[in-house]
């Protein structure tokens, strides 16, 4: 090849180039474009609170616990091996503890001067409200705690990741009752399908298409049906919830399930997957499947609307302040949809992806993010 030729090779590759980063700039530029239209600022952040020096970082797995509101002041919060009293008004440590295990899951509220939570070591322990004294603490083989720990009476009430219901004595940590196993064998159970208890009763899906009622008082079966027959996947997808005597279950196979609980009886099912629980405003339904928000009527499940999504990977769908419905990423933070303009969202500005259920106080949403800063943000 002659230097000529090498010239105009040269020319060519570089224009080449140039002509690349131009057409991916353009969509990087169009990409942010599209997204910033739809970001209006409907929080403002009080503080946020840097915690990774002492919570484990990763962005696939979340080895910390949920923050626990103790009053108008103060949140208890967790990583790998501290713990934190923050004062969550004005933004600052009160109270740090190193610990021989780290917390995992919910910090629940025992008697109001106890907590209540499952660690590294296997244990679920009840302690004073700085961990300083140990009032017992109750062993589980290989399985976890998900979810909230359920407090009625003298019962602590609590689901595993073995699909299956415990009930212990909250004075001693005696055993009371639990349930078989629901685990299916082809999927691991979603950590979002908690109990809901009413009534006396004990009402849960499973991971094998299960939804069940339970005596409160001894765990026996009380109702078992199949929401769906294929055990392939994880079908209970989120925490039902109960409103009047009916029970709407969360199903990716055949989407919303309402369930008479008085007579057993299927009223209607809406067949588009459902990934999280329903919110019911004023006697109309919201559900999200996979990318789009469902709009349903809870009397008929008629499908309303559908309203697309943009959100990547999302991980919690949560009601916030009686007006918005809020999702939280695990790649880009925290989105608010205003139920009065549905066709909108709002991204609140948090520095990263957000795998841990966020706290809501009154007009306050707390978060603590993925790179672990601890937000604290108030809606306008």
């Amino acid at each position: 090849m002659n230097i000529k030729n090498k010239y105009i090779l040269l020319i060519l590759s570089i224009i080449l180039f140039t002509s690349c980063n131009i057409v991916q700039t353009n969509r990087i530029n169009n990409y942010n474009n599209s997204f910033l239209k739809h970001s209006n600022k409907s929080l403002i952040t009080l503080f946020k609170l840097d915690l990774s020096h002492s919570i484990f970082n990763s962005r696939e797995k979340i080895e910390t616990s949920r923050p626990l509101i103790l009053n108008d002041k103060i949140l208890l919060v967790s990583g790998l091996n501290y713990f934190y009293r923050v004062n969550y008004q004005k933004g600052f440590i009160t109270y740090k503890k190193k610990l021989s295990f780290s917390i995992f899951g919910n910090i629940n509220l025992v008697d109001n001067n106890k907590i209540i939570f499952y660690a590294s070591d296997g244990n679920i322990y009840l302690t004073d409200l700085n961990l300083n004294t140990i009032y017992w603490k109750y062993h589980l083989s290989n399985e976890s705690v998900i979810g909230d720990y359920k407090i009625i009476g003298n019962k602590i009430i609590f689901k595993t990741s073995k699909d299956r219901i415990y009930s212990i004595n909250k004075n001693d940590s005696s055993l009371n009752w639990v349930t078989k196993s629901y685990l299916s064998d082809f999927m691991p159970l979603n950590t979002e399908a908690e109990i809901t208890i009413k009534n006396n009763k004990i009402f849960s899906g499973f991971s094998n298409g299960k939804f069940s009622i339970f005596d409160l008082n001894n765990g026996k079966t009380l109702y078992e049906d199949s929401i769906t027959t294929d055990e392939t996947f994880n079908d209970i997808t989120a925490s039902m919830v109960i409103k009047d005597n009916t029970a709407f279950i969360s199903s990716y196979k055949k989407g919303i399930v309402a369930v008479n609980i008085k007579t057993k009886t299927t009223n209607w099912i809406s067949k588009i997957p459902a990934i999280s629980k329903l919110f019911i405003f004023d006697n109309i339904g919201y559900y999200f499947s996979v990318d789009n928000m469902i709009k349903i009527s809870i009397e008929t499940g008629k499908i309303l609307n559908k309203y697309k999504l943009n959100i990547i990977n999302p991980s919690n769908y949560f009601l916030f302040n009686k007006k918005y419905i809020a999702i939280s990423s695990k790649d880009t933070g925290i989105y608010l949809i205003d139920i009065n303009n549905l066709d909108s969202s709002s991204k609140v500005g948090v520095s990263s992806g957000v795998s841990i259920k966020p706290i809501l106080k009154n007009d306050k949403l707390i978060i603590l993010t993925n790179n672990s800063t601890l937000y604290v943000l108030k809606i306008k």
